[in-house]
């Protein structure tokens, strides 16, 4: 059960003013926000748990948090090309973003023949 009660528009200038701080100087991690925030990963979980209205808004503020660390990352990688390599493996870690440098994999096609314009089944016994 959560113990703080939080709304997600103060949630979201929380995660504002621990980016703030980071600055350019320290990466944004997601266990350095939730310490931040003061809170634990279930409690997170059970915000963003469930259809609700808050729970929606809570999930689109992890993800805007998400988004802002990887243009944090890419910018200070733009930068400074000797940071790249290391800023790339941080984000490829689930929880700073799970970023994928490789296409998703070929899941294979599936063709479907539809028999009828052909005369039907029938048409070939």
């Amino acid at each position: 059960m959560a113990t703080k009660k939080i709304t997600p528009e103060t949630l979201k200038k929380k995660v504002d003013e621990y980016f703030d701080e980071c600055g350019s100087a320290v990466f944004p991690d997601y266990a350095g926000m939730l310490l931040s925030l003061g809170l634990f990963e279930d409690e997170v979980a059970e915000l963003c748990d469930g259809d609700s209205e808050a729970a929606v808004k809570y999930r689109r503020v992890f993800d805007y948090a998400k988004l802002k660390r990887k243009s944090w990352a890419v910018r200070e990688a733009a930068n400074d090309s000797k940071k790249g390599a290391t800023l790339f493996n941080l984000l490829k870690q689930e929880e700073n973003g799970g970023y994928t440098s490789a296409s998703a994999p070929n899941k294979g096609s599936t063709l479907r023949v539809i028999w009828d314009s052909a005369g039907g089944a029938d048409a070939f016994k």
